[in-house]
């Protein structure tokens, strides 16, 4: 999928205050030295979706430097899997105002023998996310299989597989014999040698 923009990526990251920086000059709040990664996500994805990966990035406090490849990469997927998560606006800066994304990196890169940096640091913002804006819905409670409990009948409506237990009012001898099922002239032989 092509996206065409008529702005640059260095007119894009001017209005935003974004400054693209050498590779020998050292980062800072606001400044990348990933233009060519922005490149593609401008032309993948579009200047609108560009504009809000970015704007999530620096807008969020602490996260001014964390301009770097794995990271746009990954907020990029992420607003891609789950689009309508953005369209809370200030909330979903705030969120990320509890993430620190330079960290996720570090993360991603210690493990990068098991996981790719991209979708490691995709994996981590999701986990962080998630409960925020798509939480799980409550556990459903099956009320019918609470009043059969209760009712001493079979659980959702269907019978038990469990063979009833049996009650005994009589010997641990009957009771036994009940349990186990053998014939009286097996077990009492056991039961006395056990119980002498």
């Amino acid at each position: 999928m092509t996206a065409s923009s008529s702005r640059t990526v260095e007119e894009i990251c001017s209005d935003l205050g974004v400054s693209i920086i050498a590779w020998k000059e050292p980062y800072g709040p606001l400044r990348t030295k990933s233009p060519k990664i922005i490149r593609i996500v401008l032309d993948r994805h579009g200047e609108g979706h560009l504009i809000i990966v970015l704007r999530t990035i620096i807008e969020s406090t602490g996260n001014e430097c964390a301009l770097i490849a794995p990271v746009i990469w990954a907020v990029s997927d992420l607003i891609l899997a789950h689009p309508k998560w953005p369209d809370h606006g200030l909330a979903w800066i705030e969120a990320f105002d509890n993430i620190d994304l330079l960290d996720l990196a570090r993360k991603a890169r210690a493990n990068r023998k098991a996981v790719q940096k991209r979708p490691a640091m995709a994996a981590m913002l999701y986990e962080r996310l998630a409960p925020i804006f798509d939480p799980p819905p409550p556990p459903r409670r099956n009320h019918a299989c609470r009043a059969s409990r209760a009712s001493g009948g079979p659980i959702g409506g269907k019978q038990s597989r469990m063979a009833p237990q049996p009650r005994f009012n009589g010997s641990p001898r009957t009771a036994v014999r009940s349990l186990v099922g053998w014939p009286a002239a097996e077990i009492d032989p056991i039961i006395a040698k056990a119980s002498g």
